[in-house]
């Protein structure tokens, strides 16, 4: 079988070469002090707002889980399963770019970590050729194992 000719650009689309010598010899190199006369720079005023702003960032990250862990311990652990298994069902029956993936989290968590049976939960990959994952869950009997689980 002949290779396909590869497709051509037109000249306005063409990947212009980089010859780094000949940047560096016509670009400019500015002095410290022609670099702060130019855009008012301060090394130290700027790692100083920079350090400011991280430690803005961690503050803010440290208050945000410390909410969600204290909004966690308020809930059942139980519902919080049932609804990701649930979430997890839709996301693999409904999204098929990634339904490989989420599948392959369903059965971790429901199946290997959980030890639900294939009356709970059932997981079916694709025809060959095919894309649409099928799974089956019956809530019911989901809801049941983990309320019995201690």
């Amino acid at each position: 079988m002949p290779k396909k000719p590869k497709p051509s650009t037109p000249e306005s689309e063409a990947q212009l070469q980089l010859d780094f010598g000949e940047v560096i010899k016509t670009a400019r190199v500015r002095s410290r002090d022609e670099l702060i006369a130019f855009q008012d720079y301060d090394p130290v005023e700027r790692t100083a707002d920079y350090m400011q702003r991280a430690v803005q960032f961690e503050a803010a990250w440290d208050s945000t889980i410390k909410k969600a862990r204290e909004e966690l311990m308020g809930l059942d652990p139980r519902e919080l399963y049932l609804g990701f298994i649930k979430d997890l069902y839709q996301k693999t029956t409904q999204n098929a770019a990634r339904s490989a993936r989420f599948a392959h989290l369903l059965e971790l968590v429901a199946v290997r970590g959980l030890g639900m049976s294939r009356d709970q939960i059932r997981i079916d990959k694709p025809a060959k050729g095919g894309t649409r994952w099928r799974v089956f869950i019956n809530e019911k009997s989901i809801a049941a194992h983990l309320n019995q689980a201690k």
